[in-house]
């Protein structure tokens, strides 16, 4: 938070103290469910022509997210879709790479968003299961993006497994909370996750997200956490700022849409003119209060 507080300014100009910086830097306010967004496959009808609604919008979704729908980004051929699951056929037979597929449209996306006021962090893709005929796609790669920035791979490429069969492929959590970019995204700010696929022998072969053992949960689970973004308010100087004052005293609250607080304990970061100290969040509600000796806060610019 960057705002005003009226003061006088030292004669020498040792700093201005309206030139503040207020953030909140530890602890978690409140979180919500570990589910960000799920698809369960399990209602797909398959048949003629019928490879799964695209886009196929989530079948759940935490609260105070936006979560775009499952897309399929290549046009599936003539054929029967198979039933609980979600893909297609008419795969490039000349993608070998994941660039080659990317260049070919082989790939599903969806999207996450926080709300206003809100920011998410993704902590993992839960087990899923891939189905695909013996001419269809054998390896693949999960992808982030975050805005309009560029892709980045999640770990390396992954076999899908051998298994033709309708009961497909078990394939296991990918663990995202290391990804930094990943975390805290703010409101508003979309993040993109792509899954590109390769390695058909046959236009005719065929590539699922398979129904997690037969079942009507979700099938496939985008995992992490919404948090409301923390504001200060009340923000109050101690005293009036004159040459030869000898500390600055400040003083607000930490507050959450809700209202939720913080707990006591955690912890307050207050900069002014580059100057940092933290302070501790004591009393109940949110509220802090921390002191500045005037003469470890360098000029103002």
């Amino acid at each position: 938070l960057q705002g005003d507080w009226s003061s006088d300014v030292c004669s020498s100009d040792l700093f201005v103290a309206g030139n503040y910086n207020i953030s909140y830097v530890s602890g978690d306010i409140t979180v919500f469910p570990p589910l960000l967004a799920g698809w369960d496959f399990s209602t797909m009808p398959g048949g003629s022509g019928n490879f799964g609604t695209s886009p196929d919008a989530a079948t759940a979704t935490a609260a105070n997210i936006t979560a775009g729908g499952l897309t399929r980004n290549w046009t599936p051929g003539s054929g029967s879709g198979a039933a609980a699951a979600w893909g297609g056929n008419n795969f490039s037979t000349t993608a070998s790479t994941r660039d080659a597929a990317i260049t070919a449209n082989n790939y599903a996306t969806f999207t996450i968003t926080a709300n206003s006021t809100y920011q998410v962090s993704v902590s993992a893709i839960e087990p899923y299961n891939i189905r695909h005929s013996g001419t269809g796609p054998t390896t693949g790669i999960w992808q982030y993006q975050i805005g309009s920035g560029s892709f980045n791979d999640i770990g390396s490429a992954i076999t899908w497994g051998t298994g033709t069969s309708a009961s497909g492929n078990a394939e296991p959590s990918i663990d995202l909370s290391g990804i930094s970019a990943l975390q805290n995204v703010a409101a508003g700010t979309t993040i993109t996750l792509r899954l590109v696929t390769w390695g058909a022998t046959g236009t005719s072969g065929t590539w699922y997200l398979n129904d997690l053992g037969n079942t009507t949960g979700n099938d496939l689970i985008v995992a992490g956490y919404v948090k409301p973004v923390p504001t200060i308010s009340g923000v109050t100087g101690s005293q009036s700022i004159s040459y030869g004052t000898a500390s600055v005293t400040l003083s607000g609250t930490v507050s959450a849409t809700g209202p939720v607080y913080p707990a006591d304990g955690e912890t307050v970061n207050v900069t002014i003119n580059g100057s940092t100290q933290n302070a501790t969040v004591a009393g109940g509600a949110g509220v802090f209060s921390v002191s500045f000796p005037t003469a470890t806060i360098p000029p103002s610019p």
